[in-house]
């Protein structure tokens, strides 16, 4: 392989160990707020601002 096709190959692992982690931080992020979200609906079932999707 040449230098060109080790560069590419480096880049390419890089870009998509970024987008692994990219992925599961904002997966992460939203599954608190899903929860957080989840359990004060719960908890008040008379609010009409609780919307369970």
């Amino acid at each position: 392989m040449t230098n060109l096709g080790l560069e590419l190959l480096i880049l390419t692992v890089l870009l998509i160990y970024f987008g692994v982690f990219m992925t599961q931080s904002i997966y992460r992020k939203y599954e608190k707020a899903y929860l957080r979200k989840t359990i004060f609906c719960s908890k008040s079932q008379s609010d009409p601002y609780c919307i369970a999707e």
